[in-house]
């Protein structure tokens, strides 16, 4: 007789076969492997302690950058960089953002007076005040699926663009995103663009409206050839 998937009983008395177990391919094993070993490398990519201060891992010519700024931070940051003067570049690896504008914006702009470039690794995160860091670079690039989130901005007491009805900063921002290269107007889009709450990411057509990489355009594909992250 036929099994009937209509039948409760057929339902409650289950299969009574044995289900034969399926056969992987070769291809679908060399797939699996790759996966794992995909997995371990992403792992070990990740910073020891994302919620770190700032900090610059020095090797040769370059630095790789994790955590946030801080109001001590700059003359952190200073001493770094004065002790390799070899530096070129600074990789930002998970960079979240800042809890002091003013000092993270002197940063950025030591990093623009000293020449530095900086780039954005695949596994790459930045935010907020993290992205005005990666912006000062002389010349700026990033490896597709780097993530680089934007939002409004919340002082200590509270204070917001859209509960003050206005903001104080608009004008000073824009202008150091100009000397930077940067279009003026990516300021005003990053604030609004999502509240302090949490997190817009740029696309791919953001990155070329405002100017955010020196040649237009990410470097590198995901496997299997499709484009990840920022570049969607």
């Amino acid at each position: 007789m036929a099994w009937n998937p209509y039948d409760q009983n057929e339902w409650d008395r289950g299969w009574t076969e044995p289900i034969p177990k399926r056969r992987r391919s070769p291809i679908t094993a060399f797939i699996v492997v790759l996966l794992a070993a995909m997995f371990v490398w992403e792992a070990l990519q990740m910073p020891p302690d994302p919620d770190a201060r700032f900090n610059l891992v020095v090797e040769d010519t370059i630095a790789y950058a994790y955590g946030g700024t801080d109001k001590d931070s700059f003359n952190d940051v200073r001493r770094q960089l004065d002790a390799n003067p070899q530096l070129r570049t600074i990789v930002l690896k998970h960079v979240p953002g800042t809890t002091h504008l003013g000092e993270n914006t002197r940063i950025a702009q030591m990093f623009r007076a000293r020449g530095l470039n900086t780039h954005l690794e695949r596994t790459s995160f930045i935010a907020s005040g993290g992205v005005d860091l990666f912006l000062a670079g002389q010349s700026r690039t990033m490896d597709c699926g780097a993530r680089i989130g934007v939002h409004s901005w919340k002082g200590e007491n509270g204070d917001t663009p859209r509960k003050l009805g206005y903001d104080p900063i608009e004008e000073r921002m824009e202008a150091f995103h100009s000397t930077l290269d940067v279009d003026p107007d990516f300021y005003q889009f990053a604030r609004d663009a999502a509240p302090h709450s949490s997190l817009y990411f740029l696309s791919k057509t953001d990155l070329e409206r405002f100017n955010i990489l020196s040649d237009g355009a990410c470097e590198g594909t995901n496997w299997f050839g499709f484009l990840n992250g920022s570049a969607r």
